[in-house]
């Protein structure tokens, strides 16, 4: 029982050092991949999914996160239709927190999302090549600093893409350079 005691205390202490050098008040650009998944009432698979984004300070722990993406999705053997594409620019507005030698932070935003293509369960409107929609997403990840410039980050995202009944999910990592 005492050791348990003793490893929740360690833990506790773990996280309230502040991190060296992880600060959340700086400008930053980032770059990262990952797997999107997407949902329109049935799994369809995963896809690889690009983005990048830019990061502004607003306050102590709150800052701007400017962001756009890419995935697409061929048809599967035996579907019809053509190669479903979303590019999504959007921001977030995140809340970090550095515990120990990282950065946590956590966040909502919205973001266009510009569709092409068709996907099981899910028809763009005929006759039309592209659409836009507005969707919702959420965010939460951890940065590790590497060097005084230099971080690493792994975050996961759930969107909604209103008016469509599209959901997405996404898990992703990257770096982030610290300007």
């Amino acid at each position: 029982m005492q050791r348990k005691w003793g490893f929740a205390l360690i833990g506790l202490a773990w996280l309230a050092i502040p991190a060296a050098g992880v600060q959340a008040e700086t400008v930053a650009v980032a770059v990262g991949a990952g797997v999107v998944g997407p949902r329109t009432g049935q799994s369809l698979g995963r896809e690889t999914w690009w983005t990048g984004s830019l990061r502004f300070p607003l306050m102590e722990s709150f800052f701007l996160q400017i962001e756009g993406g890419y995935w697409k999705r061929p048809p599967f053997e035996g579907e019809s239709g053509d190669t479903f594409k979303d590019w999504q620019w959007g921001g977030t507005f995140l809340f970090s927190y550095p515990a120990g030698p990282a950065l946590f932070y956590t966040g909502v935003g919205g973001a266009w999302h510009r569709l092409s293509g068709t996907l099981p369960g899910l028809e763009l409107s005929p006759n039309v090549g592209t659409q836009s929609r507005l969707g919702v997403h959420f965010v939460g990840g951890m940065e590790l600093r590497l060097q005084d410039h230099v971080a690493v980050f792994g975050a996961a995202r759930y969107a909604v893409v209103f008016n469509y009944g599209l959901k997405q999910w996404y898990a992703y990592g990257g770096v982030r350079l610290v300007l």
